[in-house]
């Protein structure tokens, strides 16, 4: 049941799954899942780069994957700061050492594991996460004013946010989220 809701959200997403390629991850954790992946992609399938993003990442656009792309060209690892020290994106060309590298905090993990491995690691512009509630009083705020700037944002999300009128506020001087 889990592989077929996916076929259909892609395929309803993307408007068929002609282009797309599905395969059963394997690992005990999300790291050992990403480091599995990774690693086989770039020395089995022989794949110039390979990025991890994460589900939780409402903002990721199609610019900061091209952005991504760009610095995966002269660096091993490209990594996107997301907040409380998390990464919404971490690209490579060459693989590290995964085991944990995607606990908390990810972030610097990944960079120490990066460096560790004698490999040059950039970074692209921070996103905000969408973890918990409190990932929200992040999120909100840079949503909000993206769409009153008319620039891009994430579809679901923003129909997400407008259809329960979401917002972020202060109040004796601490930041809260309502529903207008």
């Amino acid at each position: 049941a889990p592989e077929a809701e996916l076929r259909t959200l892609v395929a309803d997403t993307l408007g068929g799954t002609g282009d797309v390629r599905f395969e059963r991850q394997v690992g005990s954790s999300f790291g050992a899942r990403a480091g599995n992946t990774v690693t086989h992609l770039l020395r089995e399938e022989n794949a110039d780069s390979v990025a991890v993003v994460t589900p939780q990442a409402p903002l990721l656009s199609r610019t900061l994957v091209d952005s991504a792309a760009m610095k995966l060209r002269t660096n091993e690892v490209v990594l996107g700061p997301s907040t409380r020290g998390r990464t919404y994106y971490a690209g490579f060309t060459e693989p590290i050492d995964f085991e944990g590298a995607f606990d908390a905090p990810s972030l610097p993990t990944l960079a120490a594991r990066g460096r560790d491995a004698g490999l040059d690691v950039e970074f692209v512009e921070p996103s905000p996460s969408m973890v918990d509630g409190g990932d929200l009083l992040d999120a909100l705020p840079v949503l909000r004013a993206r769409f009153t700037a008319q620039r891009v944002v994430p579809d679901y999300t923003a129909a997400f946010v407008h259809e329960h009128g979401l917002d972020v506020v202060v109040e004796d001087g601490e930041p809260r989220v309502v529903r207008e």
